[in-house]
């Protein structure tokens, strides 16, 4: 399920949400499952919450791809940042 409320931009989903987006900066591929997503278009930040497993598939192969899983994770597009939280591996 995906809300969408343009006033406040704000996107919001639940149920096995599953992400796939690119940073801009960098030009990696980063691909989310969790069990929600709560996300700020304009501002480009995503969080995502709830058994978060993904990976992020680097642009320049020779630096290898990175697997992740944790609880939850924060992403800040304009600062090509991701923090990642809770039972981190």
């Amino acid at each position: 399920r995906v809300r969408y409320s343009f006033k406040k931009d704000l996107v919001q989903a639940s149920g096995h949400v599953k992400f796939k987006g690119l940073d801009l900066k960098t030009g990696d591929q980063l691909k989310i499952n969790s069990d929600r997503m709560k996300a700020r278009p304009k501002l480009k930040q995503s969080e995502f919450i709830g058994s978060v497993t993904g990976v992020l598939e680097r642009k320049r192969r020779y630096e290898g791809d990175m697997n992740f899983t944790s609880r939850e994770l924060f992403f800040d597009g304009i600062q090509s940042l991701a923090n990642l939280e809770g039972d981190v591996f």
